[in-house]
């Protein structure tokens, strides 16, 4: 085990270097820097706290990150498909450990955790241009080193007491390290972690479940004192006799347990009870607040009196319209500029929103209004579909005397579906 941990991480020290840069650039818009930049968005309180032993920020981000991870990748040459390539081999498995799933998802996984995302290109040693394996790197481990005009010229891979550098090429940003991160106006190397964002509300409803719980461990009984009535007086032993008897009552499995005292005593409660300060509703409030920060629809993960949408279907429809797609769209984007000009200069990683379940309302709408438009011709709402021309689609009704008498639906006809 140690052996092979050795050898991947000589392959990430080794892969990626650059040639050394002989001339600068005689301006420069970055901020000048000469100390190592690191992730401190990524410390273990904050991630204690949130993903931890939060339950609405890891359902938020698992259910983003589960999402994403569940569309199929598709490879573009141009404007065709392909169906088999290496890039798609990769990518199905990106290393031993990991297949295309679990990557997708630990790589929006660490985005939304950190705001940065890293990626490591790892190739055979005998042909260093063919990639082979792909590792996604814990943020924590990553630490960023400016150049002197403030551009990034290296990755420090940082293993206990051990440091691994890859090389940046200041010219072309080119690096065996791919850096995805969410745009921080405060950090021009570092992404803005969203649980930041979020932390004030975080707080809230963990001290809200953490009060909950201890009232509960207390018997269900508020903090509070016995006061004697009049003049009466306690003994030193009285008092801890009666004080032991209070906490056992209290305590984990006593609850129920008769209390029996002797004199005449008054409880006079020293805090508010959770209805009085509304506890409930300041932890769904809260609740709905972190849904909001992470872009989730608070119906989408359980939480009741949210009536923004009329039903969970349009819920779930503007979850991957307003985050999951867009959160895609900038990790494919990152991918393409990154990870295809190793296979050529003219593919690219796209999907299919016909994949998506989610989306299929949406669809069948736009397929409705679509086709009753009878301005356009066949071929022009095809287009507007996502489907090529076919033959006789300038015409503005379709008409296949093969089909006469098949299974079709008027709305097809209408537009040729079953000529593909």
């Amino acid at each position: 085990m140690q052996k092979e941990k050795r050898s991947f991480l000589k392959r990430l020290w080794t892969m990626g270097q650059t040639p050394d840069v002989k001339s600068n650039p005689l301006f420069s818009s970055y901020a000048m820097a000469d100390a190592v930049h690191y992730d401190q968005s990524w410390d273990c309180p904050l991630l204690s706290s949130g993903y931890d032993k939060n339950a609405v920020v890891y359902r938020c981000i698992t259910l983003i990150a589960r999402n994403i991870a569940s569309v199929p990748l598709m490879l573009y040459d141009g404007n065709q498909r392909i169906m088999e390539h290496p890039v798609l081999d990769v990518l199905k498995k990106p290393n031993a450990m990991q297949n295309y799933t679990s990557f997708c998802e630990g790589l929006v996984t660490y985005l939304l955790l950190s705001g940065n995302s890293f990626i490591q290109a790892v190739s055979h040693n005998d042909t260093p241009q063919v990639l082979s394996e792909l590792h996604i790197l814990r943020p924590n481990r990553i630490h960023l080193v400016p150049g002197p005009d403030g551009r990034l010229k290296a990755y420090e891979y940082r293993l206990g007491n051990r440091k691994y550098t890859i090389d940046v090429n200041v010219d072309t940003g080119k690096s065996a390290i791919l850096h995805m991160k969410l745009f921080n106006p405060l950090d021009d190397y570092l992404g803005a972690s969203p649980i930041k964002s979020a932390k004030s509300m975080i707080d809230l409803q963990n001290v809200i479940v953490a009060h909950n719980l201890t009232l509960l461990h207390n018997a269900g009984c508020p903090s509070g004192a016995l006061m004697l009535k009049g003049d009466q007086t306690l003994t030193a032993d009285q008092e801890k006799v009666l004080r032991d008897q209070v906490q056992t009552m209290k305590a984990r499995g006593g609850a129920g347990k008769m209390l029996v005292l002797n004199g005449d005593f008054e409880w006079k409660e020293m805090g508010l009870r959770p209805k009085d300060m509304d506890f409930n509703e300041g932890r769904i409030m809260a609740a709905r607040e972190i849904a909001q920060v992470f872009g989730v629809p608070p119906m989408c993960i359980g939480i009741l009196g949210d009536s923004t949408y009329s039903n969970y279907q349009e819920a779930r429809l503007h979850l991957w319209e307003d985050t999951c797609l867009p959160l895609f769209d900038m990790v494919l984007s990152n991918l393409n500029q990154w990870l295809l000009p190793y296979y050529g200069s003219n593919l690219t990683l796209s999907y299919s929103k016909d994949d998506i379940h989610a989306l299929i309302p949406r669809r069948e709408k736009m397929w409705e209004k679509v086709c009753k438009i009878t301005c356009l011709t066949i071929n022009e709402r095809r287009e507007m579909l996502g489907y090529g021309p076919i033959q006789g689609g300038h015409a503005f009704e379709w008409h296949d005397p093969a089909a006469d008498g098949a299974n079709t639906t008027p709305t097809a006809q209408r537009i040729g579906v079953n000529s593909l």
